[in-house]
């Protein structure tokens, strides 16, 4: 059966935004860092700024909001790997945090790798900001890799 009719009421769920970096970015030991998502893949509304890394909802858009993050933490030492927490802040403080996973290559390199999703109910005017938080004893970098590190959201259709 070929549906050709029209869907009426089932909702919009944008606000839509996917980010990533462009960018090489440094991550100082034991700092709460924000991510610079720096480059936009889509932004339905204009209401992520790849200026300060910042969703902000739009106003007549509040509602639920699902969230996605993906960081990696490139050049660490096998023996460096203690802790890396990816956070995101809601109106400049701490909504929820994730913690990542030691990946070790098959060349004595090492990373690490956050992947984390959530779901927040916000208001019109709430920002959402990532940051991340590793504690090596020495600086690492997030690279430059569009599918390694991305940050995104959408309002979830209610």
């Amino acid at each position: 059966y070929a549906f050709t009719g029209t869907v009426t009421g089932a909702g919009d769920n944008t606000p839509s935004f996917l980010a990533y970096c462009s960018t090489q970015q440094s991550i100082s030991h034991a700092t709460n860092t924000k991510i610079g998502f720096d480059n936009e893949l889509k932004d339905t509304d204009s209401a992520y700024n790849a200026s300060n890394y910042a969703f902000t909802v739009p106003s007549g858009k509040a509602g639920v909001y699902a969230f996605f993050i993906n960081v990696t933490l490139h050049d660490f030492s096998t023996n460096d790997a203690k802790r890396v927490m990816v956070r995101l802040y809601k109106n400049g403080s701490t909504q929820i945090a994730f913690f990542g996973e030691h990946q070790k290559a098959n060349d004595g390199s090492a990373g690490h790798r956050t992947s984390a999703f959530t779901m927040l109910d916000l208001a019109a005017g709430d920002t959402i900001e990532p940051y991340i938080y590793q504690n090596s004893g020495s600086s690492y970098n997030i690279n430059a890799e569009l599918m390694s590190n991305t940050f995104g959201g959408d309002k979830v259709i209610t």
